[in-house]
């Protein structure tokens, strides 16, 4: 079973405080798969709630979270095929 990388979910600012939509923005961008479209376009397709429910409660982290997989999308396109 692969080991899970840590991820800081708290807010630094607020003393002890948990920011769940900076939670929920450092998981989906971290786990993003890079294989390939399919691939990352199912990442999205799974998690669709924990998106609509981000774009809903924090517009901000929504915004970087479509911004982060149009790059990763971006750099898929980019790589050059094997042989």
């Amino acid at each position: 079973m692969p080991k899970i990388p840590p991820i800081g979910f708290r807010d630094p600012k607020q003393k002890g405080s948990y920011d769940f939509c900076e939670g929920v923005y450092l998981a989906m961008s971290h786990f993003m798969p890079s294989e390939s479209v399919k691939a990352l376009e199912g990442h999205y397709k799974v998690n669709i709630k924990a998106v609509e429910s981000l774009k809903r409660m924090s517009p901000k982290h929504y915004d970087k979270l479509i911004a982060d997989f149009k790059q990763r999308k971006a750099e898929i396109l980019l790589e050059p095929k094997g042989p």
